[in-house]
């Protein structure tokens, strides 16, 4: 529940949450946007990944994702949203919406594109208080 989460996720180093949840990033629930429910758990959260729709817990979602996330053999290392979603489109049905969202900090900066750590470039940690606006993608 994202009320349980706001005094704990992302307050340390937590970079990328990863949710393989049904419906956590429903656009709208309980009369709430996705930002109004989940907004208050980033404080140096980097990004929230999780599903629109509901999600196949199946054991090949995650090492796909890993796979994509860090580049293995051939395979080159892609930002962590775009594994998400890759993973998605190879190991979920294809009617399943995976989403990734995250904040939006000064001047327009955001961790939308960044890479696992060695892998690429990582953003900054942005702070509840600069905090600026969010930015929230869906994939089917």
């Amino acid at each position: 529940m994202p009320e349980d989460a706001a005094a704990t996720w992302g307050t340390g180093d937590m970079e990328w949450l990863c949710l393989v949840s049904c419906q956590v990033m429903k656009w709208s629930s309980g009369g709430k946007n996705v930002v109004e429910r989940w907004g208050g758990t980033f404080n140096r959260l980097h990004m929230l990944l999780g599903f629109e729709s509901n999600a196949n817990d199946w054991p090949d979602f995650g090492s796909t994702f890993a796979i994509y996330a860090q580049g293995y053999f051939s395979i080159p290392a892609v930002p962590i949203r775009k594994a998400w979603f890759l993973a998605k489109r190879d190991a979920q049905p294809a009617d399943k919406i995976a989403a990734a969202m995250g904040p939006i900090g000064p001047g327009g900066v955001t961790n939308c594109d960044e890479y696992f750590w060695g892998q690429g470039k990582t953003g900054p940690d942005i702070s509840k208080a600069k905090i600026q606006g969010w930015w929230v993608l869906y994939y089917q």
